[in-house]
């Protein structure tokens, strides 16, 4: 099923784990990004662990899509360079700085309060940094969003490096799904078997 028709099948969930291939997983944050903020008028917090501001800001004008209601959190440039100050960004200086994570998040869950996501692109970085167990933590930390400040959570991992270890995340998650880039024959939801 394609990303946006299982955020628009959430009926209440507030936190979602989506499978992706690995080849369609930019194609599905643009599209759960486009379908969040363009259709459900929401505003977001992106945890980027693998592309840079200028990326994300260059997809948002591509989309046309207001960046004033877009909070990026970069995990990428940090490391790299001295980042430039930019409006609504904030820069991670080490992927593997889960609290200065948590920090950003929680600081701009503040300003948008309950009309909005978090967004987490990518757990495979996270557990190339870390191990899996501190994973594990950091994103059962993450699954009280909804309940501390209203928001909900999306995050995306590959089928290809998680398939063994969706049990381990399914737990934390109201809904655990793969999504695909094209309507599935039949329209019929694909659950994620764990």
């Amino acid at each position: 099923m394609k990303i946006e028709d299982e955020l628009a099948a959430l009926n209440g969930h507030k936190t979602f784990l989506a499978f992706s291939s690995a080849t369609d997983i930019q194609t599905n944050i643009s599209n759960a990004i486009d379908y969040l903020m363009k259709e459900k008028d929401m505003s977001c917090i992106y945890v980027s662990m693998n592309k840079s501001a200028q990326e994300i800001v260059g997809l948002l004008d591509k989309r046309k899509i207001s960046k004033e209601r877009f909070f990026i959190i970069d995990c990428v440039t940090g490391t790299v360079v001295n980042p430039p100050k930019i409006k609504n960004v904030s820069f991670v200086s080490r992927p593997y700085n889960l609290t200065e994570i948590g920090i950003y998040i929680s600081r701009y869950a503040k300003t948008i309060g309950k009309s909005g996501f978090v967004l987490l692109d990518s757990l495979e970085i996270l557990q190339m940094y870390n191990r899996s167990e501190v994973v594990m933590q950091f994103v059962h930390s993450l699954t009280s969003l909804p309940t501390r400040y209203g928001l909900r959570l999306i995050v995306l991992a590959t089928m290809e490096m998680f398939r063994g270890q969706a049990s381990h995340f399914s737990q934390y998650f109201d809904k655990v799904s793969e999504v695909s880039t094209v309507e599935h024959r039949g329209g019929k939801p694909t659950q994620f078997r764990v």
